[in-house]
């Protein structure tokens, strides 16, 4: 996970639902929190400085990036930063996405190939296991939470207020076991 400056970078994702938020960097201190899975966290580099690498500072992400109200101790496994995002190649369920749920920007809405492609050449789409980013870069991106199960995509974090999905038919070829990304 690399630092933008002293205090936050971008925002991180809880790669998993319920990772626990501790009020020490210590897997036997209490649990004051829980994420959701794909709940975006801000990251206090210098309290997380303070502790071993196993263990990430984390806040509520706020416009300022300096200002991070604070939650506590996060995993740093639970955790996806930018970088863990790979570009999908292959094996890509959704036929479409329309998402209108952005207050301050355009709705997204996209159609793709079975190769994760666009119809738009600046939209990209990127996987990290049950989590997924759509957007023109992996910074400027939306995060989805992903069921591969039941090819469900759900806003990370929150309820699905205004996203319509389309699948392809069928939603995997034979073959894909699940979304491939690059290496």
């Amino acid at each position: 996970m690399s630092r933008t400056n002293d205090l936050a970078c971008a925002l991180f994702a809880s790669r998993i639902s319920g990772a626990a938020v501790r009020t020490k960097p210590d897997e036997m201190a209490e649990v004051s929190f829980r994420l959701a899975l794909g709940e975006l966290v801000r990251i206090n580099w210098k309290l997380s400085k303070t502790a071993d690498k196993q263990w990430i500072y984390v806040g509520m992400k706020s416009q300022d990036p300096n200002n991070i109200s604070p939650w506590g101790w996060v995993r740093s496994q639970d955790l996806a930063g930018e970088e863990d995002f790979r570009k999908v190649v292959n094996c890509w369920p959704f036929a479409s996405i329309f998402d209108e749920s952005q207050v301050d920007a355009p709705a997204l809405d996209v159609k793709f190939s079975r190769a994760g492609k666009t119809d738009s050449a600046k939209i990209k789409a990127w996987s990290v296991g049950n989590l997924i980013r759509i957007g023109v870069s992996r910074r400027d991106s939306l995060v989805y939470a992903y069921d591969p199960d039941m090819f469900r995509l759900t806003h990370a974090g929150s309820e699905e207020r205004g996203l319509n999905v389309s699948l392809f038919d069928p939603p995997l070829l034979p073959g894909c076991a699940r979304i491939q990304m690059r290496r």
